[in-house]
């Protein structure tokens, strides 16, 4: 009997360790300072990862930028394969505003905004989660909750990013402080070794059980 436990105690800790196997798993973390979105030149200059991001990836943002009411501040995510394709995360200032949108640019060259908010749509000193899977599309979280779920962009690996700005304002730096840290994570699933073990749970546990029924019946 206390063999049977034992198993089932050492179960949660083999699934840790096995999340710790994978050979495709990314990190990766840039944090961009206010001051660059208040140089020009940095605009429409695509920023190169060290590392694609492709099959199964997350982006978190954390906005701590301040800036002024009436400006937006834009982050694109470019396509390793077609470099016209992006997704693109607008933010305004504010604090009775916070504008928020998620556009993308298709390979048809189509310019879409599949959500947009005008007002409250994001929140201060939480994450912006985007997620993607070849699988189950395009699913972004606004810091509260899912605004976007399940959108089918077609194949996206994420190597290329940019920042823009617009303003309402008449001088030159909309941004005051404060930066916008991205965290990049992206791995293929398949190479994990263990990513069968939840079968091999389900059938372990089942033998378990049978185990322990033949034995009670025979005592």
């Amino acid at each position: 009997m206390y063999h049977y436990l034992l198993i089932l105690w050492l179960i949660p800790i083999t699934i840790v360790h096995g999340q710790q196997l994978n050979p495709s798993l990314i990190l990766h973390t840039e944090e961009i300072t206010y001051e660059e979105f208040n140089n020009n030149s940095n605009y429409c200059k695509k920023i190169k990862l060290d590392k694609s991001h492709s099959i199964s990836w997350q982006i978190s943002l954390t906005n701590n930028l301040v800036y002024d009411s009436g400006t937006d501040v834009i982050i694109r995510f470019y396509d390793s394969q077609d470099q016209n394709k992006f997704i693109e995360i607008g933010m305004g200032g504010g604090p009775q505003q916070n504008k928020f949108w998620v556009g993308m640019l298709t390979s048809d060259n189509q310019y879409l905004v599949p959500y947009h908010k005008l007002d409250r749509g994001w929140i201060r000193d939480t994450n912006i989660i985007i997620t993607y899977t070849e699988r189950a599309g395009l699913t972004v979280n606004n810091g509260e909750r899912i605004v976007l779920s399940n959108l089918d962009i077609g194949n996206f690996s994420v190597l290329y990013y940019n920042i823009d700005k617009t303003s309402n304002n008449n001088h030159d730096d909309y941004v005051s402080s404060g930066s916008l840290i991205l965290e990049f994570m992206s791995g293929d699933p398949a190479q994990n070794p263990y990513h069968l073990f939840p079968f091999y749970l389900v059938g372990s546990i089942g033998c378990v059980v049978l185990l322990l029924l033949i034995f009670t019946k025979r005592s």
